[in-house]
């Protein structure tokens, strides 16, 4: 479906003085593709091209932050920001020092600069997220509940359905990481009740779905409560259409989120195909690519499962939700283990240890320090420790 424009656009590109929307929407298809070395080469030629225009700088920086290309996604955030000062190049250069491993300390600058730049009321909403995102980075998970209320606080008259499920998503994806499935519950129960009254957007019909299905996914809404659910909304016309039409986005929310056994990650990979291609690299955030890696993963598919949870663990982009990625760091570091390399997984339980320790109360953090208490004796991690 994507060969002929793909042909027209890469002639169109090949010519010297080829415009730069040309090159934008050519890398754009390349993206599409999963031709990132093409994309990126693009992208970069139109960067070089045209250096005052933005128009393929924040697609080139997305593009190497999702993959795990920190170093050039914040060279290419810096000359931007060096003129164009703008809040998504701060919130995305933040993105990619947290993943260099530069010191909270250094992040959070950059992130209330993404807040101060910000418009309209969302200046205040942002300058508490930066204090949540700030708490979480330094493994004080904890404190960010109370942020939460008073971010809460500051939504309950907006009429923004949008800002209410991401509100409901993080808080509550933290509470079930913090062992407290009913008040996530609670989390997801107030939203599901209170958003008729909101404005909706495209996606409106899909937030349910979704948070319900991360429910699943955390332990908080059981499998018997959500197969209905996933029953109706596979039966709706418009669903049976994204279906057909190949939206693997469908997919994950409905089979492989929720999979967390082994004959559910066997119903969502014989599902596969019905909803194929997958989404292209440049549309899958370190979730999705979690997600698939653990439906493999459970069904014994161990080689299938790895690079999936390869690029999960490089993306530049875990501070959009630190949980989900501790979630995602620990769940790989047991598919090293089941594949027997041990220096890896000591190496990824570490990086889970190093931002959050055991007595964060982070679920994630308690589950790498007992592997790492098993399996990681020296820094190779290649023998168990010796009985004491």
């Amino acid at each position: 479906m994507l060969d002929r424009p793909h042909e027209l656009l890469k002639n169109a590109a090949a010519d010297p003085k080829a415009p730069g929307v040309v090159l934008a929407r050519y890398a754009g298809l390349a993206a599409l593709r999963d031709d990132v070395d093409e994309a990126r080469a693009t992208f970069s030629r139109c960067v070089d091209n045209f250096p005052g225009s933005n128009l393929c700088a924040n697609h080139l920086a997305d593009l190497e932050l999702n993959e795990g290309q920190c170093t050039a996604g914040e060279r290419i955030l810096r000359k931007e920001l060096s003129t164009s000062p703008n809040a998504d190049a701060f919130l995305r250069l933040a993105d990619a020092l947290h993943g260099l491993g530069v010191p909270s300390s250094e992040v959070k600058p950059v992130l209330e600069k993404w807040a101060q730049l910000s418009s309209g009321p969302a200046k205040e909403w942002n300058a508490v997220r930066v204090d949540i995102r700030d708490a979480l980075l330094h493994g004080r998970l904890r404190d960010a509940l109370p942020l939460y209320d008073k971010l809460g606080a500051m939504l309950a008259g907006v009429d923004d359905d949008a800002e209410h499920f991401d509100y409901s998503l993080y808080r509550m994806l933290l509470e079930a990481e913090l062992g407290d499935k009913i008040a996530a519950r609670s989390t997801l129960d107030k939203y599901i009740a209170t958003r008729h009254g909101f404005q909706r957007t495209v996606d409106a019909g899909d937030y349910v779905i979704h948070l319900i299905s991360h429910g699943v996914e955390f332990g908080f809404v059981p499998w018997s409560e959500w197969l209905p659910q996933r029953t109706k909304k596979i039966a709706h016309p418009d669903d049976r259409e994204d279906r057909l039409g190949g939206r693997s986005r469908a997919w994950l929310d409905l089979f492989a989120m929720p999979a967390i056994t082994r004959a559910g990650a066997a119903e969502a990979i014989a599902e596969l195909p019905k909803y194929l291609p997958f989404l292209d690299r440049t549309d899958r955030w370190f979730w999705h690519d979690a997600a698939i890696g653990r439906a493999y993963a459970l069904t014994g598919q161990l080689d299938a499962a790895m690079p999936f949870y390869e690029r999960a663990a490089a993306s530049c982009y875990a501070l959009e939700d630190l949980v989900q990625y501790t979630r995602a760091l620990v769940e790989f570091g047991d598919l090293l283990e089941r594949r027997g390399d041990r220096s890896r997984a000591c190496e990824v339980y570490r990086k889970v240890l190093t931002c959050w320790p055991p007595e964060s109360g982070s679920v994630s953090a308690a589950r790498a320090a007992a592997r790492h208490r098993a399996i990681c004796q020296t820094s190779a991690g290649n023998r168990p420790r010796k009985s004491q």
